[in-house]
């Protein structure tokens, strides 16, 4: 692929915008996502931070929360017993293609029923 010059800036352009929104999953034992919900815009990376023991991050749809989104989605597996503080290997990052709601959940057995859930522009 051959970039021109203008497309090669455009490109540069809209990555130098691109904000990046730091998820905690698990901090301090907490079965919780901090923030649990947050704005993005297209082209803002998500970065999931897993914390010990053990979780996973999941899309899943509104009106089944606990499940894996019925098309498409995200699923970062299970980060078992990861390192404290982040480090790059546990780090799951999700590019936001659009400005619609996305749910998410931990997969890990009994987490979402606990209430281990989130959004990203959520509904108002």
């Amino acid at each position: 692929m051959h970039l021109t010059p203008l497309s090669a800036i455009a490109a540069l352009a809209a990555h130098a915008t691109a904000a990046t929104i730091a998820v905690n999953v698990g901090q301090n034992g907490a079965l919780a996502f901090s923030p649990s919900s947050a704005a993005a815009s297209a082209g803002d990376i998500v970065e999931y931070h897993f914390f010990p023991p053990g979780h996973s991050a999941v899309m899943g749809d509104f009106n089944n929360p606990c499940a894996p989104a019925a098309t498409g989605g995200f699923s970062s597996g299970e980060n078992a017993s990861p390192p404290t503080p982040p480090t790059p290997s546990n780090v799951f990052r999700v590019t936001i293609n659009s400005t619609n709601p996305i749910f998410f959940y931990c997969g890990v057995p009994g987490h979402c029923g606990a209430g281990m859930s989130g959004a990203i522009n959520p509904s108002s």
